[in-house]
Protein backbone atom coordinates (compact mmCIF):
# COMPACT_ATOMS: atom_id res chain seq x y z
CA UNK A 1 0.00 0.00 0.00
CA UNK A 2 0.91 3.45 -0.74
CA UNK A 3 0.91 4.16 3.11
CA UNK A 4 3.16 2.14 4.22
CA UNK A 5 5.60 4.06 1.79
CA UNK A 6 5.05 7.38 3.20
CA UNK A 7 7.20 9.72 5.87
CA UNK A 8 4.60 9.66 7.71
CA UNK A 9 4.53 6.30 8.35
CA UNK A 10 7.95 5.53 8.61
CA UNK A 11 8.47 8.30 11.36
CA UNK A 12 5.46 6.74 13.42
CA UNK A 13 7.19 3.27 13.35
CA UNK A 14 10.61 5.01 14.57
CA UNK A 15 8.82 6.93 16.76
CA UNK A 16 7.13 3.81 18.63
CA UNK A 17 9.95 1.59 18.13
CA UNK A 18 12.31 4.10 19.55
CA UNK A 19 9.38 4.61 22.55
CA UNK A 20 9.01 0.76 22.89
CA UNK A 21 12.71 -0.08 23.50
CA UNK A 22 12.93 2.47 26.08
CA UNK A 23 9.51 1.75 27.78
CA UNK A 24 10.71 -1.43 27.75
CA UNK A 25 14.38 -1.36 28.64
CA UNK A 26 12.83 0.48 32.12
CA UNK A 27 10.12 -1.90 32.63
CA UNK A 28 12.62 -5.07 32.41
CA UNK A 29 14.77 -3.12 34.59
CA UNK A 30 12.02 -2.37 36.89
CA UNK A 31 11.56 -6.66 37.07
CA UNK A 32 15.33 -7.52 37.77
CA UNK A 33 15.44 -4.81 40.19
CA UNK A 34 12.50 -6.09 42.03
CA UNK A 35 13.23 -9.41 41.37
CA UNK A 36 17.07 -9.62 42.88
CA UNK A 37 15.15 -7.67 46.42
CA UNK A 38 12.85 -10.43 46.86
CA UNK A 39 15.34 -13.70 45.89
CA UNK A 40 17.73 -11.74 47.58
CA UNK A 41 15.95 -12.03 50.99
CA UNK A 42 14.36 -15.20 50.46
CA UNK A 43 16.51 -17.59 51.50
CA UNK A 44 17.21 -16.33 54.90
CA UNK A 45 14.72 -13.84 56.09
CA UNK A 46 15.79 -11.41 58.36
CA UNK A 47 14.85 -11.63 62.55
CA UNK A 48 11.37 -10.20 62.45
CA UNK A 49 9.46 -9.68 65.80
CA UNK A 50 6.12 -7.98 66.12
CA UNK A 51 4.39 -6.65 69.11
CA UNK A 52 0.69 -7.28 69.84
CA UNK A 53 -1.45 -4.18 70.17
CA UNK A 54 -2.40 -4.44 73.73
CA UNK A 55 1.04 -5.71 74.85
CA UNK A 56 2.53 -3.05 77.31
CA UNK A 57 6.02 -1.50 75.97
CA UNK A 58 8.14 -2.87 78.85
CA UNK A 59 6.60 -6.48 77.82
CA UNK A 60 9.33 -8.78 75.85
CA UNK A 61 8.52 -9.29 71.54
CA UNK A 62 7.76 -12.20 70.16
CA UNK A 63 9.71 -14.07 67.38
CA UNK A 64 8.07 -14.62 64.17
CA UNK A 65 7.16 -18.46 64.08
CA UNK A 66 8.14 -20.44 60.35
CA UNK A 67 4.78 -20.96 59.57
CA UNK A 68 4.36 -16.89 59.57
CA UNK A 69 7.55 -16.46 57.62
CA UNK A 70 6.59 -18.90 54.99
CA UNK A 71 2.95 -16.71 54.66
CA UNK A 72 4.63 -13.58 53.82
CA UNK A 73 7.27 -15.28 51.63
CA UNK A 74 4.32 -16.18 49.97
CA UNK A 75 2.62 -12.87 49.75
CA UNK A 76 5.91 -11.83 48.50
CA UNK A 77 5.94 -13.87 46.02
CA UNK A 78 2.42 -13.23 44.77
CA UNK A 79 3.19 -9.64 45.02
CA UNK A 80 6.16 -10.28 42.34
CA UNK A 81 3.71 -12.05 40.21
CA UNK A 82 1.44 -9.04 39.85
CA UNK A 83 4.32 -6.80 38.79
CA UNK A 84 5.21 -9.14 36.42
CA UNK A 85 1.88 -9.35 35.10
CA UNK A 86 0.98 -5.97 34.84
CA UNK A 87 4.34 -5.05 33.39
CA UNK A 88 3.58 -7.62 30.92
CA UNK A 89 -0.14 -6.05 30.12
CA UNK A 90 0.78 -2.51 30.52
CA UNK A 91 3.34 -3.20 27.41
CA UNK A 92 0.00 -3.70 24.96
CA UNK A 93 -1.25 -0.31 25.54
CA UNK A 94 1.74 1.11 25.76
CA UNK A 95 2.49 0.00 22.38
CA UNK A 96 -0.83 1.08 20.99
CA UNK A 97 -0.62 4.91 22.96
CA UNK A 98 3.35 4.69 20.91
CA UNK A 99 1.96 4.08 17.19
CA UNK A 100 -0.84 6.77 17.53
CA UNK A 101 0.96 9.06 19.41
CA UNK A 102 3.80 8.97 16.93
CA UNK A 103 1.23 9.37 14.32
CA UNK A 104 -0.35 12.47 15.85
CA UNK A 105 3.32 14.34 16.19
CA UNK A 106 4.60 12.91 12.60
CA UNK A 107 1.42 14.05 11.17
CA UNK A 108 1.48 17.88 12.89
CA UNK A 109 5.33 17.64 11.94
CA UNK A 110 4.50 17.09 8.31
CA UNK A 111 1.70 19.35 7.83
CA UNK A 112 4.40 22.23 6.17
CA UNK A 113 5.46 19.40 3.72
CA UNK A 114 2.02 18.74 2.77
CA UNK A 115 1.05 22.19 2.21
CA UNK A 116 4.62 22.22 -0.32
CA UNK A 117 3.29 19.34 -2.18
CA UNK A 118 0.10 20.88 -2.71
CA UNK A 119 1.51 23.88 -4.25
CA UNK A 120 4.03 22.11 -6.32
CA UNK A 121 0.84 20.44 -8.23
CA UNK A 122 -0.98 23.62 -8.29
CA UNK A 123 2.36 25.46 -9.25
CA UNK A 124 2.69 26.22 -13.42
CA UNK A 125 3.95 29.61 -14.86
CA UNK A 126 1.17 31.51 -14.49
CA UNK A 127 1.00 31.20 -10.54
CA UNK A 128 4.83 31.42 -9.84
CA UNK A 129 3.62 34.17 -7.04
CA UNK A 130 2.16 32.24 -5.00
CA UNK A 131 3.25 32.03 -1.47
CA UNK A 132 3.87 29.19 1.16
CA UNK A 133 2.29 30.92 4.40
CA UNK A 134 5.01 29.81 7.26
CA UNK A 135 6.25 30.68 9.98
CA UNK A 136 9.77 31.39 10.49
CA UNK A 137 10.43 28.83 13.18
CA UNK A 138 14.22 28.20 11.98
CA UNK A 139 14.03 24.51 11.54
CA UNK A 140 14.51 22.70 8.19
CA UNK A 141 11.34 22.52 6.93
CA UNK A 142 11.12 26.05 7.89
CA UNK A 143 14.27 26.25 6.02
CA UNK A 144 12.97 24.47 3.02
CA UNK A 145 10.10 26.56 2.88
CA UNK A 146 11.55 29.46 2.41
CA UNK A 147 13.71 28.44 -0.16
CA UNK A 148 11.17 27.31 -1.88
CA UNK A 149 9.28 30.70 -2.19
CA UNK A 150 12.15 32.14 -2.88
CA UNK A 151 12.92 30.12 -6.29
CA UNK A 152 9.71 30.50 -7.13
CA UNK A 153 10.24 34.49 -6.51
CA UNK A 154 12.90 34.43 -9.19
CA UNK A 155 11.30 31.78 -11.60
CA UNK A 156 8.33 34.26 -11.73
CA UNK A 157 10.79 37.76 -12.40
CA UNK A 158 12.43 35.24 -14.96
CA UNK A 159 9.30 33.97 -16.80
CA UNK A 160 8.81 37.95 -16.55
CA UNK A 161 11.46 38.89 -17.59
CA UNK A 162 11.56 36.57 -21.23
CA UNK A 163 7.87 37.33 -21.62
CA UNK A 164 8.88 41.33 -21.78
CA UNK A 165 12.00 40.56 -23.62
CA UNK A 166 9.89 38.23 -26.16
CA UNK A 167 7.53 41.63 -27.08
CA UNK A 168 10.24 44.38 -26.84
CA UNK A 169 12.14 42.07 -29.19
CA UNK A 170 8.76 41.09 -31.19
CA UNK A 171 8.29 45.26 -30.86
CA UNK A 172 11.79 45.93 -32.21
CA UNK A 173 11.40 44.28 -35.22
CA UNK A 174 7.93 44.79 -36.23
CA UNK A 175 9.15 48.35 -37.41
CA UNK A 176 11.89 47.82 -39.67
CA UNK A 177 10.03 45.20 -41.31
CA UNK A 178 7.07 47.52 -41.75
CA UNK A 179 9.48 49.56 -43.73
CA UNK A 180 11.19 47.52 -46.14
CA UNK A 181 7.68 46.13 -46.45
CA UNK A 182 6.39 49.67 -47.53
CA UNK A 183 9.40 50.80 -49.28
CA UNK A 184 9.31 46.92 -51.48
CA UNK A 185 5.71 47.91 -52.12
CA UNK A 186 6.39 51.06 -53.37
CA UNK A 187 9.47 50.35 -55.53
CA UNK A 188 7.47 47.89 -57.55
CA UNK A 189 5.30 50.61 -58.55
CA UNK A 190 6.47 53.48 -60.83
CA UNK A 191 9.38 55.81 -58.93
CA UNK A 192 11.33 58.23 -59.78
CA UNK A 193 15.33 57.91 -59.44
CA UNK A 194 15.59 60.00 -56.03
CA UNK A 195 12.20 58.37 -54.73
CA UNK A 196 14.34 54.75 -55.27
CA UNK A 197 17.59 55.97 -53.65
CA UNK A 198 15.25 57.49 -50.41
CA UNK A 199 13.08 54.01 -50.50
CA UNK A 200 16.60 51.69 -50.81
CA UNK A 201 17.82 54.38 -47.91
CA UNK A 202 16.07 53.47 -45.61
CA UNK A 203 15.71 50.03 -46.36
CA UNK A 204 19.38 49.82 -45.54
CA UNK A 205 19.19 51.39 -42.03
CA UNK A 206 16.69 49.15 -40.78
CA UNK A 207 18.52 46.01 -42.40
CA UNK A 208 21.44 47.24 -40.26
CA UNK A 209 19.10 47.89 -37.53
CA UNK A 210 18.17 44.27 -37.32
CA UNK A 211 21.41 43.04 -37.94
CA UNK A 212 22.46 44.80 -35.05
CA UNK A 213 19.92 43.96 -32.85
CA UNK A 214 20.44 40.04 -33.58
CA UNK A 215 24.01 40.78 -32.68
CA UNK A 216 23.04 42.19 -29.88
CA UNK A 217 20.43 39.68 -28.60
CA UNK A 218 22.87 36.74 -29.63
CA UNK A 219 25.52 38.49 -27.22
CA UNK A 220 22.63 38.23 -24.84
CA UNK A 221 22.58 34.76 -25.38
CA UNK A 222 26.75 33.95 -25.09
CA UNK A 223 26.79 35.62 -21.56
CA UNK A 224 24.62 33.18 -20.35
CA UNK A 225 26.91 30.56 -20.52
CA UNK A 226 31.10 30.10 -19.85
CA UNK A 227 32.99 32.87 -21.37
CA UNK A 228 36.68 32.29 -21.60
CA UNK A 229 39.13 34.83 -19.59
CA UNK A 230 42.87 35.61 -19.28
CA UNK A 231 45.19 37.96 -17.40
CA UNK A 232 45.20 41.20 -19.51
CA UNK A 233 46.33 45.38 -18.66
CA UNK A 234 42.80 47.20 -18.87
CA UNK A 235 45.42 49.65 -19.99
CA UNK A 236 45.27 48.54 -23.18
CA UNK A 237 41.76 48.13 -23.67
CA UNK A 238 41.03 51.51 -22.16
CA UNK A 239 43.86 52.66 -25.21
CA UNK A 240 42.43 50.99 -28.13
CA UNK A 241 38.62 51.91 -26.92
CA UNK A 242 39.92 55.75 -27.17
CA UNK A 243 40.91 55.17 -30.33
CA UNK A 244 37.37 53.99 -31.66
CA UNK A 245 35.96 56.74 -29.68
CA UNK A 246 37.70 59.53 -31.24
CA UNK A 247 36.48 58.41 -34.92
CA UNK A 248 32.78 58.62 -33.36
CA UNK A 249 33.48 61.82 -31.49
CA UNK A 250 34.98 63.72 -34.95
CA UNK A 251 31.97 64.43 -36.08
CA UNK A 252 29.97 66.08 -33.09
CA UNK A 253 32.96 67.76 -32.59
CA UNK A 254 34.10 66.62 -29.09
CA UNK A 255 36.96 66.31 -27.54
CA UNK A 256 38.13 63.08 -24.90
CA UNK A 257 40.14 63.86 -22.19
CA UNK A 258 41.90 60.77 -21.03
CA UNK A 259 43.54 60.45 -16.86
CA UNK A 260 45.62 57.44 -15.75
CA UNK A 261 46.67 56.78 -12.74
CA UNK A 262 50.51 55.46 -13.00
CA UNK A 263 49.90 52.72 -10.25
CA UNK A 264 47.41 51.05 -12.98
CA UNK A 265 50.91 50.63 -15.26
CA UNK A 266 50.79 46.68 -14.84
CA UNK A 267 47.44 46.13 -12.80
CA UNK A 268 45.76 42.91 -14.87
CA UNK A 269 42.19 41.29 -14.48
CA UNK A 270 41.09 37.88 -15.27
CA UNK A 271 38.76 38.76 -17.83
CA UNK A 272 37.98 38.34 -21.69
CA UNK A 273 38.67 41.87 -23.29
CA UNK A 274 36.78 41.46 -26.33
CA UNK A 275 34.02 41.72 -23.90
CA UNK A 276 35.19 44.32 -21.77
CA UNK A 277 36.04 46.22 -24.52
CA UNK A 278 32.66 45.96 -25.97
CA UNK A 279 31.34 47.36 -22.30
CA UNK A 280 33.06 49.95 -21.58
CA UNK A 281 32.45 51.13 -25.68
CA UNK A 282 29.14 50.74 -25.24
CA UNK A 283 28.87 53.42 -22.57
CA UNK A 284 31.44 56.09 -24.76
CA UNK A 285 29.18 55.88 -27.88
CA UNK A 286 26.45 56.48 -25.08
CA UNK A 287 27.91 59.57 -24.26
CA UNK A 288 28.89 60.43 -27.90
CA UNK A 289 25.37 59.99 -29.01
CA UNK A 290 23.59 61.88 -26.11
CA UNK A 291 26.42 64.59 -25.42
CA UNK A 292 25.93 68.08 -27.28
CA UNK A 293 28.31 69.65 -29.92
CA UNK A 294 31.28 70.68 -28.72
CA UNK A 295 31.37 69.08 -25.45
CA UNK A 296 34.14 66.54 -23.82
CA UNK A 297 33.91 63.41 -22.56
CA UNK A 298 36.48 62.70 -19.68
CA UNK A 299 37.81 59.00 -18.90
CA UNK A 300 39.83 58.21 -15.92
CA UNK A 301 41.43 55.13 -15.11
CA UNK A 302 42.66 54.73 -11.20
CA UNK A 303 43.03 51.86 -8.30
CA UNK A 304 40.70 52.10 -5.59
CA UNK A 305 41.82 49.63 -2.88
CA UNK A 306 42.59 46.08 -4.80
CA UNK A 307 40.28 46.89 -8.05
CA UNK A 308 40.65 48.83 -10.80
CA UNK A 309 38.12 51.67 -11.60
CA UNK A 310 37.04 52.78 -15.28
CA UNK A 311 35.45 56.11 -14.76
CA UNK A 312 33.63 57.56 -17.84
CA UNK A 313 31.72 61.23 -17.13
CA UNK A 314 30.04 63.15 -20.40
CA UNK A 315 28.52 66.60 -20.54
CA UNK A 316 25.33 65.35 -22.35
CA UNK A 317 21.47 65.65 -21.36
CA UNK A 318 21.34 63.33 -18.27
CA UNK A 319 19.26 60.53 -16.67
CA UNK A 320 16.04 61.49 -14.99
CA UNK A 321 16.77 59.82 -11.24
CA UNK A 322 13.13 57.96 -11.90
CA UNK A 323 15.25 55.95 -14.85
CA UNK A 324 18.45 56.12 -13.77
CA UNK A 325 17.56 51.96 -12.18
CA UNK A 326 16.23 51.00 -15.30
CA UNK A 327 18.63 51.95 -17.82
CA UNK A 328 20.13 48.23 -17.69
CA UNK A 329 16.64 46.93 -18.28
CA UNK A 330 16.58 45.09 -21.69
CA UNK A 331 15.14 47.46 -24.33
CA UNK A 332 14.19 50.59 -21.78
CA UNK A 333 14.80 53.73 -23.34
CA UNK A 334 14.95 56.88 -21.41
CA UNK A 335 13.82 58.91 -24.70
CA UNK A 336 12.46 56.45 -27.26
CA UNK A 337 12.27 58.80 -29.98
CA UNK A 338 15.41 59.83 -29.56
CA UNK A 339 17.42 56.46 -29.29
CA UNK A 340 15.67 54.92 -32.75
CA UNK A 341 17.23 58.00 -34.00
CA UNK A 342 20.62 57.43 -33.08
CA UNK A 343 20.30 53.73 -34.30
CA UNK A 344 20.02 52.14 -30.41
CA UNK A 345 18.82 49.04 -30.17
CA UNK A 346 18.24 49.39 -26.35
CA UNK A 347 20.54 46.72 -25.18
CA UNK A 348 23.68 48.02 -24.97
CA UNK A 349 23.44 48.96 -21.61
CA UNK A 350 21.92 45.47 -20.49
CA UNK A 351 24.84 44.02 -22.39
CA UNK A 352 27.71 45.93 -20.00
CA UNK A 353 25.45 45.68 -17.03
CA UNK A 354 26.53 41.37 -17.54
CA UNK A 355 29.10 41.79 -19.21
CA UNK A 356 30.68 43.54 -15.54
CA UNK A 357 28.38 41.10 -13.77
CA UNK A 358 29.98 37.77 -15.23
CA UNK A 359 33.70 39.68 -14.32
CA UNK A 360 32.54 39.83 -10.41
CA UNK A 361 32.60 43.64 -11.35
CA UNK A 362 30.52 46.24 -10.36
CA UNK A 363 28.62 49.14 -12.49
CA UNK A 364 26.86 52.40 -11.06
CA UNK A 365 25.66 55.65 -12.43
CA UNK A 366 25.16 58.70 -11.26
CA UNK A 367 23.39 61.55 -13.78
CA UNK A 368 21.82 65.53 -13.17
CA UNK A 369 19.71 66.94 -15.89
CA UNK A 370 21.53 68.86 -18.25
CA UNK A 371 24.80 69.00 -16.34
CA UNK A 372 26.01 65.09 -17.72
CA UNK A 373 26.14 61.55 -16.35
CA UNK A 374 28.62 59.24 -14.88
CA UNK A 375 29.11 55.55 -15.16
CA UNK A 376 31.54 54.13 -12.91
CA UNK A 377 33.24 50.38 -13.95
CA UNK A 378 34.85 48.68 -10.90
CA UNK A 379 36.68 45.41 -11.54
CA UNK A 380 38.63 43.26 -9.15
CA UNK A 381 42.18 42.87 -10.35
CA UNK A 382 44.45 39.31 -9.98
Amino acid sequence: MKFFKTIRFRLTLWYSLLLLIISGSVILGINIIVTTYYNSNSPNLPQITFRPRNLPHNEELEEITEVQKEIIQEIRKQDLNKIRSLSIYSFIPLTLLSFFGGYFIADQMLKPLQQLNLTFTQLNSKNLDKKIKNENTGDEISILINNFNNMTSRLNKSFQLQKDFIANASHELKSPLAIIQTNLEAVTKKTTKKELEEYLGTSVNSVTFMNKLIEDLLLLSLLENHVNKKNYKVKDIINEVIKKALILAKSKLIVIKYKEDTKTKNKKVNMNPELIERAIMNIIENAIKYSKTKSNIYIELKIEKSNIVIIIRDEGFGIPKKDQDKIFDRFYRVDKSRSRKTGGTGLGLAITKQIINLHKGKLQVSSKIKKGTTFKIVLPFE
